[in-house]
């Protein structure tokens, strides 16, 4: 028995040892670790792009530092591998003109399992800043400890101005100054009728001289940006704040909200006052559709692409499965539908008759009787609703061209694409693309107060 025991302890131990020499797991067999990421490479082949200025302005970007990130040689086996380049590069020698906008491409490629990841930077490939943040769009598709920039913004929000923090809390009174189109009554119904704007007592008024806030909104020409200030009585500017809408309902909504979470931020809020924040629909709504894209350039427009919703993001791709958009929930601020009916089918004019009624020479109508004047405008107004009454018959039997917009922010730009879908896919697509902007809106918390009453920092 002794013997036998003594084997048993043996053996045991060998087995303990042998586990122990084991080598730990392959790291390309743990998923978890495939995404870990230490170093990155960045190669700059654009002709558009300064690759200096590059590698500066992504060592220097938040997102960049807080992933504890490090930026070595390409030679140097990184963790991810990013390449920016331009036209000429995607189309193998094709130069776009010097006059005209230019392309960026992203591309990144985790080195553990050679997952890559595409984004293209359209029309703005030429300015470093906006490309960077491109470039941390597509890292955090391979590394998600690299937050993407909005994602940033919502966990970051800016500090308290300690020097406004008293303007922003003890002003009494609002001014409304529009210099766009819109109605400033209209306007200052809206706001006055928030809860929190009744809760803090704030007077709100149009073009009222003596009160201790004035808003400013601005619009450009031909921009769905709009753009609002808001200053105290000497002028200083309290808070500045864009945003994109494609119709003036949105945008009234757009500013509203953004002034109300700016002041939430420094007064107190009754709870019966807040508003209750939305529920999120039982089920974001996804698929994918067939549209065309509409642009300004006659190489770019009508070009077939495919777009996909899929809860978190809103995907166009062309032909070749390349990403042409790619729009992240937090990102999109507006979408809209229209449709166009095609022009209403006419009669040719009657040149004949406008002719003869419309003579200058005065010898050809003292030859005419008034007989056949007469006859000339009884025959041109039967001529006209003759084709009056035809365009009515065919009316409905025009056909209608359906539109789709989306608006949604870069960084600090705001862009917006339309695309053309059958009017049936349009809707569902409106659907997916406002129910991606509802479950987004429903997943933020309410404005936090940074400045409560018994912080004495904010007084």
């Amino acid at each position: 028995m002794v013997r036998i025991a003594t084997a048993l302890l043996f053996g045991l131990a060998a087995t303990a040892v042998a586990m122990q020499d084991q080598p730990p797991p392959n790291a390309s067999d743990t998923p978890a670790l495939l995404t870990r990421c230490a170093t990155v490479s960045l190669k700059t082949t654009s002709g558009w792009l300064s690759p200096g200025v590059m590698e500066a302005l992504l060592l220097k970007s938040d997102e960049f530092r807080a992933a504890q990130l490090s930026l070595v040689s390409p030679d140097a086996q990184p963790d991810i591998r990013v390449t920016v380049g331009d036209e000429s590069d995607e189309k193998h020698g094709f130069e776009p003109p010097r006059y005209t906008s230019q392309d960026a491409h992203v591309r990144a490629t985790r080195v553990r399992d050679g997952r890559t990841s595409t984004h293209l930077v359209s029309g703005l490939g030429g300015y470093e800043g906006i490309v960077v943040q491109a470039v941390i769009e597509t890292l955090h598709q391979l590394c998600p400890a690299v937050m993407t920039p909005a994602g940033w913004r919502r966990s970051n929000p800016e500090p308290v101005n300690i020097s406004l923090a008293d303007e922003l809390r003890q002003a009494q009174s609002l001014s409304v100054e529009s210099n766009t189109y819109l109605d400033d009554d209209d306007f200052v119904r809206k706001l006055a009728s928030r809860p929190e704007v009744a809760a803090w007592r704030l007077d709100v008024a149009a073009h009222r001289r003596d009160a201790d806030m004035r808003l400013e909104i601005h619009r450009r020409r031909d921009s769905f940006v709009w753009h609002c200030e808001l200053h105290d009585r000497s002028g200083r500017v309290l808070w500045s704040h864009d945003a994109g809408a494609l119709s003036e309902e949105h945008a009234v909504n757009g500013i509203i909200d953004g002034f109300i979470a700016q002041l939430a931020r420094y007064r107190e809020t009754p709870q019966s006052a807040r508003r209750p924040a939305r529920e999120p629909r039982p089920q974001v709504t996804r698929g994918r559709w067939h549209a065309k894209l509409i642009t300004g350039d006659a190489r770019t427009t009508l070009e077939p692409l495919e777009i996909t919703v899929d809860g978190e993001y809103f995907v166009a791709r062309n032909s070749l499965g390349r990403k042409v958009y790619e729009i992240g929930a937090a990102d999109v601020e507006d979408v809209d539908h229209s449709t166009v009916r095609d022009p209403v089918w006419q009669m040719p004019p009657p040149t004949g008759l406008n002719g003869y009624l419309t003579e200058q020479d005065e010898d050809k109508w003292a030859t005419r009787s008034l007989r056949d004047v007469v006859a000339a405008v009884a025959a041109d107004g039967a001529y006209n609703v003759i084709g009056g009454v035809l365009a009515l018959v065919f009316l409905p039997f025009n056909g209608r061209q359906h539109f789709f917009e989306i608006a949604w922010a870069e960084g600090e730009t705001h862009r917006k694409a339309t695309f053309q879908l059958s009017g049936r896919d349009a809707s569902h697509l409106l659907d997916a693309s406002r129910s991606l902007m509802d479950a987004r809106t429903a997943a933020q918390p309410p404005p936090a107060n940074l400045c409560p009453v018994s912080d004495t920092m904010c007084r």
